[in-house]
Parts: C-alpha cells; sequence; structure tokens
C-alpha cells in the first residue's frame, strides 16, 4: 500500500513563511516603503525589501543563509497564472 508521503520540514516552513506574508499584505500595502516591492519573509517576519526579487533573494540568502523563506510583491492585485487543459489542446 502506497501511504501519502508527508510534507517536508522545509515545504511547511515555506507554507508559514507564505501565511503571514498575507496576513502582513494588507497593512504593507498603504505602505511607501513596502508598496510595489518585493519583501522577504523568514520567521514570519519581514527582513529585508527590493524591487528585484533576484537581488532580494541573494541579499537575504547572503545575511541569513540557504534557509526556506517567502517573496512576495505588495501590490493589490494578485497575480494570476492561467495554462489551459492538456485535454483541450
Amino acid at each position: 500500500m502506497v501511504t501519502k508521503s508527508k510534507r517536508s520540514k522545509n515545504e511547511e516552513i515555506f507554507e508559514k513563511e507564505r501565511a503571514s506574508f498575507f496576513k502582513m499584505k494588507k497593512k504593507l500595502i498603504g505602505d511607501p516603503n513596502y508598496s510595489d516591492k518585493y519583501v522577504a519573509v523568514v520567521r514570519g517576519k519581514i527582513v529585508d525589501t527590493d524591487r528585484d526579487k533576484i537581488l532580494l533573494a541573494r541579499r537575504v540568502y547572503s545575511k541569513h543563509g540557504y534557509i526556506p523563506m517567502y517573496i512576495g510583491k505588495v501590490t493589490e492585485t494578485e497575480r494570476t497564472l492561467e495554462y489551459p487543459s492538456p485535454e483541450r489542446a
């Protein structure tokens, strides 16, 4: 019998960081220090911001080591990706 594998510790941490970002997002949108910028969340707190998410990730990894984090953009609109169903192609 195949059992569903447990999520890794890093996946759990990532999901917690993501949830922290979305809890803070509404407050951040009106703040010029964060609005239209990417923020890096580590241990439930914003540790850095930048308009370039690659530079932000490099800086955070350099300072904190290679740890799970969430980087999200502080905007009012959500990014939506749509993929066609392979059955309809």
